[in-house]
């Protein structure tokens, strides 16, 4: 039976402090230094994933329903700046779309453009750095997830249509940093 999507957890991650060593396995996790040196530049997608109305996650609806580049062929370029693959060092983003898809797209009621194109419009509207500052001030508060003291994610709950930001419900997770969110150090840039 097919569950029906009740909001939306928007991950966004801070590029290369979230990168997997190897595969998919939380325990292979490694650090990597931020791509650029400005911290607001270091935040890209992780995915868009439907829950149902009890907080839990919805995924792999549809394995017939694959990835197909040509659907989303006019934001490859949005979805290669902000939607990089989270394996380290990030090369090639097609499997990782590939997986966001037929893990959390398929159950999210959205054809494929609709599921990309809105994930990168909701990325672009959170002003992640704000959110983190004033949280609950703009609207919504952001799950902030820490792995040795550094920020590692950021969920952001999102209505059934995809497009609104929302307070996350009581069963969402909460958020596990300190009261001070600290950035991994930056490696000298060249001007």
């Amino acid at each position: 039976m097919l569950k029906i999507c009740s909001l939306f957890f928007l991950f966004i991650v801070f590029n290369n402090l979230h990168c997997l060593a190897k595969g998919w396995s939380s325990a292979m996790d490694s650090y990597c230094f931020p791509m650029y040196g400005e911290v607001a530049k270091n935040f890209s997608i992780h995915g868009l994933w439907p829950n149902d109305m009890s907080g839990a996650s919805i995924w792999n609806c549809d394995p017939k329903n694959q990835f197909n580049e040509r659907k989303v062929s006019m934001l490859v370029s949005d979805m290669q700046a902000f939607w990089p693959s989270i394996t380290c060092p990030s090369t090639n983003s097609r499997p990782s779309w590939s997986h966001e898809w037929s893990k959390h797209g398929t159950c999210s009621g959205l054809i494929q453009f609709n599921y990309f194109d809105g994930t990168l419009k909701l990325k672009n509207r959170a002003n992640i750095l704000k959110a983190l500052k004033n949280a609950g001030a703009i609207g919504f508060s952001p799950i902030i997830m820490c792995k040795n003291g550094l920020l590692k994610e950021v969920y952001i709950c999102v209505d059934s249509s995809a497009s609104t930001f929302i307070a996350c419900p009581p069963k969402a997770a909460s958020s596990n940093c300190l009261s001070t969110i600290k950035f991994p150090p930056y490696p000298n840039y060249p001007n």
